[in-house]
């Protein structure tokens, strides 16, 4: 087998845990190297059990699992997984310092690249803000970390590795959509010479992925990008809207814009965020500007799809506006 395999092929695999009903039921997909591929859908559909068969947990009871045309089962346990990262939703952390645990990927390492890792990982900046940097320890299983600290030190782990397949399996579910917007562009990057597996629930995670796979009831329903399984309408563009908390106005990605982008782009909306100020008891004009409106709404405690069913209103109001030969409103500011 090569040290960089070229392609991975899923040929019609099935499978079946003992005693149970089928729950892959023939997935076909080619992930090439360089490519990432998105996994998504409902809890239960599969998801993690593609990910098992991939790690090789389970072997498949139907069909193959074929990487540059030979079975995976003719590939030794050792040399298989001497080529995989990987970086599952819970965290496997020990008691150690920052600097030991992301060692772990390649210990041989130097400084510099685990602190490359980590940068890639979005977590080099906040380990040099702890007391003793990347000799900081950590505590037993990563306890004096966040969630989403643990899982980006692991996923610096995984980086420092070097692997040439990389699977990603709800990697970054307990970060914060903008940093794991932040991750996201790193690791696209990062993707160059590698395959890469990315499973999630949270859709912002896969969207800029080479192509998506909707799994339900252990079946490919849907398989595209982000932008072509929203046009189709079908169960991809139903989990969208649900997450997003309703059809986003005129474009807006409420994950990715921030505040001040959307007061930069439509000086309008400042009334609809002065509005919430009350009910906020926060002025979020003030502090919240570097917010994204999803990070927004839910850290003011705010309706989702209220706030952007009112900054569409707000938009529309200045449309009008302007069509009807008004004056432009006034420009943007953090005045409360």
């Amino acid at each position: 087998m090569p040290a960089r395999p070229d392609r991975i092929a899923f040929a019609d695999v099935r499978f079946a845990y003992p005693g149970r009903g089928q729950v892959i039921n023939g997935v076909r997909f080619t992930l090439e190297r360089g490519q990432v591929l998105g996994v998504v859908g409902p809890t239960g559909a599969g998801k993690s059990t593609l990910v098992k068969l991939l790690l090789r947990y389970f072997e498949p009871t139907g069909g193959r699992i074929l990487v540059n045309d030979t079975p995976l089962e003719d590939i030794t346990l050792k040399s298989w997984r001497g080529i995989l990262g990987y970086v599952s939703q819970d965290a496997f952390l020990f008691h150690g310092t920052v600097a030991e645990n992301i060692l772990l990927g390649r210990p041989d390492a130097d400084m510099a690249a685990v602190r490359r890792a980590a940068t890639v990982a979005g977590i080099d900046e906040r380990i040099m803000a702890l007391p003793q940097g990347y000799d900081t320890i950590i505590g037993e299983r990563g306890m004096k970390l966040s969630g989403g600290e643990r899982q980006r030190v692991s996923l610096a782990r995984a980086v420092l590795r070097d692997p040439a397949v990389l699977i990603l399996d709800e990697a970054t579910s307990a970060v914060d959509t903008r940093t794991e917007a932040a991750i996201q562009q790193n690791l696209y990057a990062f993707r160059e010479g590698r395959l890469t597996l990315a499973v999630a629930h949270r859709l912002s995670t896969v969207r800029q992925c080479s192509e998506i796979l909707v799994v339900v009831d252990g079946s490919v329903v849907e398989r595209g990008t982000h932008e072509k399984l929203l046009a189709r309408g079908g169960v991809y563009a139903s989990m969208w809207n649900v997450q997003s908390g309703g059809d986003a106005p005129n474009g807006i990605d409420p994950d990715t814009m921030t505040v001040l982008d959307m007061v930069a782009a439509h000086p309008v909306t400042q009334d609809v965020f002065r509005s919430y100020d009350e009910q906020a008891q926060t002025c979020i004009l003030c502090h919240g500007l570097f917010e994204t409106l999803s990070g927004l709404a839910s850290r003011f405690g705010l309706d989702r799809a209220a706030l952007l069913s009112d900054l569409e209103k707000a938009m529309e109001k200045g449309e009008n506006m302007i069509a009807g030969g008004g004056q432009d409103a006034p420009p943007p500011t953090t005045e409360p």
